[in-house]
Parts: C-alpha cells; structure tokens; sequence
C-alpha cells in the first residue's frame, strides 16, 4: 500500500470530534458515531488528531474529528476550533479496513 506523506500549513478549522482511548486499528468502528451526531453534513475530509500513541502497541490516545459547521446531537461529541498548524499529513486511499494492513 503506498501512502502520500508531506507537511502542510493547516488553516484553523471548526470540526466536530469525539475522543478515543485503545487501540489504533479499532476506532474506525467508533468514527461514524461523530458523522451520525452532525447528521453526515461534513465541510472536508475526515481525520485523526494523535494525542498520544504507544509505536509498539498501536494504543494510544486520539481524537476522532470531522470538519463541520453543525452543531452535534449527543453521544459525547463536542465542537472545537483547531488552531492554524504545520502538519506531517498521512493520506491513505482506501476502505478502513485497508489502512492498517502495512502495520501487521
């Protein structure tokens, strides 16, 4: 699987997420709760924010988020502006399924 890695200045953002504890390769099963809560109205590309992550493990800490002008209905969502950032991007094409099969 080829991904494409770069660094890019992110313009702030409004997006609505949730936070994940565990591990990495089972929170795609919790992701679509963020985009039932604002009703699939997303303004982009869906992403996870690393707040922690063990590399041998894969557990770790994240936020699940989703770029959106609605606000959330419940289920612990809630709504943050993330501040203007350069980032190291991953871009993965695929099902989620796909994404971590580099990993094993």
């Amino acid at each position: 699987m080829e991904y494409k890695v770069e660094i890019r200045e992110i313009e702030s953002i409004r997006v609505a997420f949730m936070r994940y504890k565990g591990a990495l390769i089972e929170a795609n099963k919790v992701f679509p709760n963020v985009f039932k809560s604002i009703r699939g109205k997303a303004n982009g590309a869906p992403f996870f924010n690393y707040i922690t992550m063990n590399p041998k493990t894969k557990f770790g800490e994240i936020e699940l988020c989703v770029p959106t002008s609605m606000t959330p209905s419940g289920n612990g969502i809630e709504v943050k502006e993330l501040s203007r950032v350069k980032a190291l991007c991953v871009t993965h094409k695929g099902s989620y399924e796909s994404m971590f099969q580099h990993m094993k």
